[in-house]
This record gives structure tokens, sequence and C-alpha cells, in this order.
């Protein structure tokens, strides 16, 4: 049920964007994803969770990241409370293959 937004693919380096807001619970959504991540080979090796963020207010907002075979994942869900109106979670997907970390450090 999720919609997507935004698809960003940078030809030169793989390093992939993509943005989803979808009507469900947070927690369901990491559950989702920590779910189907391990199921194709990524392994979380961080997570951060906050209450608010600056500029938003309180809410739910979750970072997973994961490494995998070829490369790094990020996957960030964010609702928050009261956002003018606005009553769905955003979700961001980032993916920077292991030929695109290597060029940045």
């Amino acid at each position: 049920g999720a919609i997507r937004n935004l698809y960003k693919q940078d030809k030169s380096t793989g390093t992939t964007t993509v943005s989803y807001s979808v009507d469900a619970d947070p927690d369901e959504i990491v559950n989702f994803y920590q779910r189907k991540m391990a199921d194709n080979g990524w392994q979380l090796s961080k997570n951060i969770n906050l209450t608010q963020l600056p500029g938003i207010g309180n809410g739910t907002f979750k970072t997973l990241f994961f490494k995998g075979a070829r490369g790094r994942c990020q996957v960030s869900i964010n609702r928050a409370d009261d956002f003018y109106g606005i009553d769905a979670t955003a979700v961001l997907l980032n993916y920077m293959p292991d030929s695109a970390t290597g060029r940045m450090r």
C-alpha cells in the first residue's frame, strides 16, 4: 500500500535513493524491513530511535543501518505526531554500493 514519491539513481556511483509514503504504523514498517532485509542477506548494523526532531516536533523517527555483501543501506521511517495535517509515515531508503563507499573514504 505504499506510494513511491521519489526514485533517484546516480549512474556513475550506483547510489540509489527511494522514498515512499504509507499509511502504516512505524513499528510495523520497521519489522517489515528488518525481516525482508535479513531474508535478502542484509545484516542490521545499527539503529537509531528518536522521539522528536527539531522543526518537526514529536513523533516516531527511526533509522536502520544495514550492511550487505555489495554495500550499505539506510532505511529511515518517520512519522510526526502532528505535521501540518500529514497523517502518513515517510520511508526513505538510501543504498550505497561498496564501490561508492570506497570513493568517499
